[in-house]
């Protein structure tokens, strides 16, 4: 074999040799930023609706109560969340939560079964941001939407280190109008003999989640859920202020 085939073999393989550690230092990148990224998911999470004191089963709690919870089940409470925990090896940080769901249609269909609720409840958007609801002699409430839909934290840890994740609450709106929906249904079961609920069948908006947030590179991530109320039970009968309307699991 002459120099010359020598010197090029060895170029080749110098080439070669180049090429192979261009490749492991690429992996070694790739592995690093993975051990950064965070996976940011929902939870299933079941609900169990009580009548309030104004007569609407928005008191969501994420548990059944016991005799000794139910005799305070009208009190004031914050709200319902699901969880939401990171399933990836980095914080998140810079999350938001934005949630959607059709709210001019649902208050639609509200409105084409409240004649059925001997309680007068009137439902209006004011200023396209707005959401007025009036339980007649019984509540005054509004809720600027924007702000019910939009939810941020400054960071959701690994679940490896932080089990319990973060709690992301629902918009009050939808809990408001979906217990209203609910309770006129109940109520034209009762008074409309034509009418049989079929639980399977009930027509709820789902309710979608988009949420934006960096890893600690700075690198930027999306993901988008679809949330539904499924697996229903809903009473039938007569209802009293503490009585347990429906439960449900969001998923």
């Amino acid at each position: 074999m002459s120099i010359t085939n020598i010197e090029l073999l060895a170029q080749i393989a110098t080439w070669v040799t180049a090429f192979l550690v261009l490749l492991t230092l690429l992996e070694m990148i790739r592995q690093r930023k993975s051990t950064y990224k965070p996976d940011v998911v929902i939870s299933r999470a079941p609900i169990y609706a009580y009548l309030g004191k104004v007569g609407l089963p928005s008191l969501w709690f994420s548990h059944k109560l016991t005799d000794e919870e139910i005799e305070t089940v009208s009190s004031v409470r914050e709200g319902y969340s699901i969880p939401v925990h990171n399933l990836g090896l980095g914080a998140a940080r810079d999350v938001q939560f934005s949630w959607s769901y059709d709210i001019e249609e649902f208050i639609h269909q509200i409105d084409l079964i409240s004649k059925y609720n001997p309680v007068r409840i009137e439902i209006s958007i004011l200023d396209e941001n707005y959401l007025k609801i009036e339980v007649y002699e019984r509540m005054h409430s509004g809720t600027d939407i924007n702000s019910d839909l939009e939810k941020s934290v400054d960071f959701i840890l690994p679940a490896s280190i932080e089990s319990e994740g973060f709690k992301l609450f629902v918009p009050s709106s939808y809990i408001m109008l979906v217990s209203i929906y609910l309770l006129n249904l109940v109520y034209r079961e009762k008074k409309d003999e034509s009418f049989n609920i079929n639980i399977l069948n009930i027509d709820l908006p789902s309710l979608e989640l988009k949420v934006l947030y960096r890893d600690i590179g700075g690198s930027r991530h999306s993901k988008k859920f679809q949330l539904n109320l499924s697996y229903f039970f809903l009473r039938i009968g007569d209802l009293l202020d503490g009585d347990l309307l429906f439960s449900a699991f969001l998923e």
